[in-house]
């Protein structure tokens, strides 16, 4: 259910990086704010919403790294 819903708040919010698409979102809710995370090319960025998910605020870019994996099945993963 909450993958579905991560998708659906994903789809509504616009591609940030065009070509590239918004992929991999994570979904939090709490007190008063309802946050979705997710990775467009080499970034990754933030959206939150404080009426329980009605509306988003447009998304932020809150870290950009050198090469960000996204789409891979097992989600993120280190080698130490």
């Amino acid at each position: 259910m909450h993958l579905f819903l991560a998708a659906a708040l994903i789809t509504l919010i616009s591609p940030v990086q065009a070509p590239e698409a918004n992929r991999q979102p994570q979904l939090a809710s709490g007190a008063g704010l309802t946050a979705v995370v997710f990775g467009s090319g080499n970034s990754i960025w933030f959206s939150g919403s404080h009426d329980d998910g009605r509306t988003f605020q447009p998304a932020t870019e809150i870290a950009r790294v050198p090469a960000l994996a996204l789409g891979r099945h097992r989600g993120p993963s280190s080698v130490w």
